[in-house]
């Protein structure tokens, strides 16, 4: 059961970190958003939970975000470490999963 506490949010936001290498998970060519350049990154979908008021913030949960390009090629997927029961998903759909645990724990949020 959820106990609400206002004040208290949850907070999923999406994090890629330079790195290289055809067996780092998910790695692959994106744009970084900054005009002239991208770059190889991995991305994690992180969610945090935050009382502003007291200007906390915890990462409480991540997932990893696998390219489609990566999801096809189990073999890549393995020698990287990535189990067979992760495949693609979009960002957007990995931060509900995190939610819904984070629910099932009893954390209390509004």
């Amino acid at each position: 059961m959820m106990t609400c506490s206002p004040g208290r949010v949850l907070i999923a936001d999406e994090t890629g970190f330079e790195k290289t290498g055809r067996h780092s998970a998910g790695v692959q060519r994106q744009y970084t958003g900054n005009g002239w350049e991208d770059h190889e990154l991995p991305d994690r979908v992180f969610l945090a939970y935050a009382v502003p008021a007291k200007g906390t913030r915890v990462l409480i949960d991540r997932k990893l975000y696998v390219p489609q390009s990566w999801a096809g090629d189990r073999d890549r997927c393995a020698a990287a470490g990535i189990g067979e029961d992760t495949g693609f998903a979009t960002k957007p759909q990995l931060a509900p999963t995190m939610i819904e645990r984070a629910l099932a724990s009893g954390l209390p949020f509004v």
